[in-house]
């Protein structure tokens, strides 16, 4: 056993002599460098085809990190594609809603009476279908008869109202009458809805009056209950009878009530005889 040992010790201080045998020539002499570069020619096809399995694994192994990457990349633009796109619309609706809100800002300011702004809740009211609830009720002052606007005219009354909430009828409701006068000439009547049209109709004027497509209704002031002065609605169709004594008259309402979200509750001037509730604050 001893002597196994020794022998393997043996050939090991043999071998580290040989190796630094080697080195001195090496470093002395070019000759062992030549044969040391013709052997490594010789053993290139060797060492190629016993390294060829691991490059061709590390190359696979590269394009699908580089195919995951890219993935995960395409993956990631397409989501902030999207969150851009959601964002533009977002943009798009903000630019309409400044339009409107800027529309109906502008009409407050052209009103010389005490305004508020109020937002539509709901559209079609439990049996009412011309009827939009209100986020205003009587903590702001809404009474009962008041009028109601939006940007471009009158929308219609306030027909009920409690604490927080109110019930507005449109002009469109066939159980409300409007006073009102045309623009052009003076000619007072009173306007009614005609339901689901979406009309207004004017059934008290004669065959014989002046009045033309185009005509604008505005609101007269008789009875106190709408104030003067604001579009209602224009005439759109005059059906003449010569076997009856008034004409069939229909007219578009010149608000926007297809697609109402704000309006106007205005409340007359010191000067104007109607009785109010006492104003709540924040108008």
């Amino acid at each position: 056993m001893k002597r196994k040992r020794l022998a393997r010790l043996a050939k090991l201080l043999v071998l580290i002599s040989v190796s630094i045998c080697l080195m001195i020539v090496d470093e002395k002499s070019t000759s062992l460098r030549q044969f040391r570069s013709f052997v490594s020619v010789v053993a290139l096809p060797f060492h190629m085809a016993a390294s060829s399995p691991a490059i061709f694994f590390r190359w696979i192994g590269g394009d699908l990190y580089d195919w995951n990457k890219l993935n995960k990349e395409y993956q990631n633009l397409q989501r902030e594609h999207l969150i851009l796109r959601a964002r533009i619309q977002q943009l798009e609706t903000l630019e309409y809603e400044n339009d409107r809100l800027r529309n109906i800002t502008s009409s407050a300011e052209r009103i010389s009476y005490e305004v508020m702004f109020g937002q539509v809740v709901e559209i079609g009211v439990d049996l009412y279908e011309n009827a939009a609830l209100v986020n205003r009720g009587t903590v702001d002052g809404v009474y009962v008869g008041q009028t109601v606007l939006d940007s471009n005219g009158v929308v219609g009354q306030v027909r009920r109202v409690g604490a927080l909430e109110s019930l507005i009828m449109l002009v469109t409701d066939t159980s409300l009458g409007v006073p009102v006068k045309v623009a052009r000439t003076g000619l007072h009547t009173i306007l009614y809805g005609s339901g689901r049209e979406g009309l207004v109709t004017a059934p008290f004027l004669e065959s014989t009056v002046d009045v033309v497509e185009g005509d604008v209704f505005v609101t007269s002031g008789l009875a106190s209950s709408y104030i003067a002065g604001y579009p209602v609605a224009r005439v759109v169709e005059i059906k003449r009878d010569p076997n009856l004594a008034f004409l069939d008259i229909r007219a578009k309402p010149i608000a926007d009530l297809g697609s109402l979200q704000e309006i106007l509750l205005v409340w007359p001037g010191a000067n104007e005889d109607i009785s109010l509730a006492p104003l709540g604050s924040g108008k």
